[in-house]
Formats: C-alpha cells, sequence, structure tokens
C-alpha cells in the first residue's frame, strides 16, 4: 500500500466538478478524484457523520482511509479490519480530522496515475466541512449555581433534567421543578435540543425564556437558579 498526501483541489472552469489532488510522495505520481458530498439515497455511502457516530458507539478506532478506485467511494478502515465506504471529501476530512493515513494500491497508482500538475494548484480547505463534523460528545457543564463545575454528559436519546432523584440530571433546588426540562438528540447527529416541561419559572437560553429551541455549542441554560453551558466537544 502507498501512503498519499493531499495535494490540493482544482477544476478545468467553473462549471466542472472539481477534483481532488492526492500525491504518492517517493515516485512523485498523482491521483485524482472527484469531490463528492453525503449521500442522496440508500445507495450511496454512508456520511461521515452517520460513520463518526456509529465508531463512537462501537468504540472501534478509525486505523486508515483507502482509495480503491479511480472513481467512486474510498473506504474507512476501522482498527479490526472492518471497512465501510464513504464518499471522497468526507473520507478525506475524516483522515485530516483524526490524523490518519490515505492509502492506495501500487497497482491503482499504475493504471489512475495523472501527470503533475503545471503551476501551484489551489489550496484545500476543508474546514468548513470539518466543522460539521461531530465530535461524539455532548455535555452541560454548571457554570452557577450549587455544584458549578460539575459536568453531565448528554448521552441518550431523552435526557431528563429536574429536582427529582428520577431525572438523569439532578439539580436539588426549590427553584428548579420536578420535572424541569427535556434534552433531545437531534436526528443524524450529536447536537440536542431543549424542552421545557412545563416548569413553574421556566427555562432560558442565553436569557430567553422559551419553550424549546435548538442548542448550539456555547450556549447557556437557565434551570431555576442553574446556569448550564452546552458543549460539543
Amino acid at each position: 500500500m502507498r501512503e498519499l498526501v493531499v495535494v490540493g483541489v482544482r477544476a478545468q472552469t467553473w462549471q466542472s466538478r472539481p477534483v481532488v489532488l492526492l500525491k504518492d510522495e517517493p515516485t512523485g505520481r498523482h491521483l485524482q478524484l472527484p469531490v463528492e458530498g453525503g449521500p442522496r439515497s440508500m445507495d450511496e455511502p454512508i456520511s461521515a457523520e452517520l460513520f463518526q457516530r456509529a465508531l463512537t458507539a462501537l468504540g472501534a478506532p478509525l486505523r486508515a482511509v483507502e482509495v480503491v478506485a479511480a472513481h467512486g467511494p474510498f473506504q474507512l478502515v476501522l482498527g479490526q479490519g472492518i471497512r465501510v465506504p464513504a464518499a471522497p471529501l468526507e473520507a478525506i476530512a475524516l483522515a485530516r480530522h483524526w490524523g490518519v493515513p490515505i492509502l492506495t494500491t501500487d497497482e491503482l497508482l499504475d493504471q489512475a496515475a495523472v501527470a503533475a500538475p503545471e503551476g501551484p494548484t489551489q489550496p484545500l480547505d476543508l474546514t468548513a466541512h470539518m466543522e460539521k463534523l461531530p465530535t461524539g460528545r455532548a455535555t452541560l457543564l454548571i457554570r452557577k449555581g450549587a455544584e458549578a463545575g460539575a459536568e453531565f454528559a448528554l448521552d441518550g436519546d431523552v435526557v431528563r433534567c429536574g429536582r427529582d432523584s428520577a431525572n438523569q440530571i439532578v439539580l436539588d433546588d426549590n427553584t428548579v421543578s420536578r420535572k424541569h426540562v427535556e434534552f433531545h438528540r437531534n436526528s443524524g447527529s450529536f447536537g440536542y435540543s431543549m424542552l421545557d416541561l412545563g416548569s413553574l419559572n421556566g427555562t432560558y437560553v442565553n436569557g430567553e425564556r422559551v419553550k424549546s429551541a435548538t442548542l448550539n455549542d456555547g450556549d447557556e441554560v437557565q434551570v431555576g437558579k442553574f446556569t448550564l453551558q452546552y458543549q460539543l466537544r
């Protein structure tokens, strides 16, 4: 297997689909592959986000990204030799995100190598795409109130918060209702939304009283005397 480095992105015209340019450093040979996004149907490769959710749930490490064809999906190689297809742009973003190698076979290089580009290539900026990749963990950190500094993991489809001991997150204060607020996992991501359960004192997000809201990294959720900071990691 040959280890490739990402050189850049190029396109012949504004209308044509750009390609990712990869290079085999020892030989100087290049591969160019179409830049594609996530799946649009069940017949296409799984998205990087769905893959990372499964990866976190299984606890299996990502070992490498394999280029298996000049056109078509990459393969994400898990620690036990399991291979999962993914679209090129997502696979490359995952490789950069986790610092794993991008690999291909000598045979593919022999068959699909292209001439080295003339002049500098357009830098490959995956920042915007990588920012969309979930990091695998959502938490609530107590910023104000008793037990400030305590942190609660949001690790279920529904996490309940209130004064009652039956809640997953217990905030023991009379300003908190017995069943105060629920945090619901958003479909297809690690993110969460909140839903007030008709609490007496209400639930506030960034100072505004709301019945429900989608949470963003860094948002502050006020439950009674407690201020909880929502964090994605």
